[in-house]
């Protein structure tokens, strides 16, 4: 389940399910409350949107994500959602991008 409140994550994992604290990264500010207020319990992790800005975290920021670690919005393109693949555990793409992916994966080819 993803919440912007972190005390529904923490529900979720009460109920057997995982929790995803939705972090607004529009500013350096909304990472750094959302860090505060983030449960780091077993089971919790980090849903960042818009998903883009995950590129342009620093190495220390993205280590203080609890993980697993979601991107998600903005996410426009296959090559756009490769790269965050090397940053993230998984990335949120409208369908025609999973489409491409899938294409790309099965190809072996790099998306376009």
């Amino acid at each position: 389940m993803a919440s912007r409140r972190p005390s529904v994550a923490e529900e979720a994992i009460r109920w057997g399910g995982r929790g995803l604290v939705h972090v607004f990264a529009f500013d350096s500010t909304g990472v750094a409350r959302a860090l505060e207020a983030h449960p780091k319990l077993a089971g919790t992790g980090t849903l960042v949107s818009p998903g883009l800005v995950v590129r342009h975290m620093t190495a220390e920021e993205l280590a203080a994500l609890p993980r697993p670690l979601v991107a998600y919005g903005l996410v426009e393109d296959a090559t756009a959602a490769r790269r965050l693949l090397e940053l993230v555990d998984a990335v949120v793409v409208a369908p025609a991008v999973a489409v491409a992916l899938g294409g790309a994966f099965r190809s072996g080819t790099s998306p376009a």
